[in-house]
């Protein structure tokens, strides 16, 4: 697993530590541990998504860099299939 893949995970599972910390204590807005918490989950967790998107850019590098093209060809059409559904299910 590489660093950029290792470090998307940490954000990730840092971002909903915060929330637990949230649900777990039951703050809402006026509460200092919301005010603090919140935006921080937050940030984690979107900072989680455009390091796992580089992570799964430089793994596809590195197939394609080793000549494995049937992998990267199979990791690039299941992203194009998974966005085209996604796609298909917002509208």
């Amino acid at each position: 697993m590489g660093k950029l893949r290792k470090a998307s995970i940490f954000c990730a599972l840092a971002g909903f530590l915060c929330l637990g910390v949230i649900f777990i204590t039951g703050a809402s807005y006026p509460h200092i541990v919301f005010r603090i918490f919140r935006p921080l989950a937050l940030l984690f967790i979107f900072l989680s998504l455009p390091l796992f998107a580089l992570s799964w850019i430089m793994s596809l590098y590195h197939e394609l860099k080793t000549r494995n093209y049937s992998v990267a060809a199979v990791s690039i059409i299941s992203a194009v299939v998974g966005i085209i559904f996604t796609l298909f299910r917002l509208f």
